[in-house]
């Protein structure tokens, strides 16, 4: 019987601990939101080379355009912004299996579909 126990306990825990997956940088890579040529509505591009180019064209008056660098931590995408007439949403996590990725700036709510 002790042994049906800890084969059972064994399973177990390999399942509970096999079920948590923590973001890697490749996950993350590839463009979200409208197609960066279109100049329109809110871009970001995640490069393989852990260098971003973020686009914000919500306000046409005055649009956000930053170009950084991102690392992940904790499964969530960092921002660092190395240009910037404004500020920008920096903290990004990943959903859907990478097929989306979430933020949110004070009240506003933000996500942006993979291209």
């Amino acid at each position: 019987m002790m042994p049906v126990k800890k084969s059972i306990l064994v399973v177990g825990l390999f399942l509970l601990f096999a079920s948590f997956h923590l973001q890697e940088s490749e996950d993350f890579v590839g463009t979200y939101g409208n197609e960066p040529h279109q100049n329109k509505g809110f871009s970001i591009t995640l490069n393989e080379d852990h260098s971003f180019v973020y686009r914000d064209y919500s306000f046409s008056e005055s649009p956000v355009l930053c170009e950084g660098t991102w690392v992940v931590q904790n499964g969530k995408a960092f921002l660092q912004e190395l240009t910037s007439q404004k500020g920008m949403v920096s903290t990004w996590k990943l959903e859907n299996d990478g097929a989306a990725i979430k933020a949110r700036k004070g009240l506003c709510w933000y996500r942006l579909c993979k291209n």
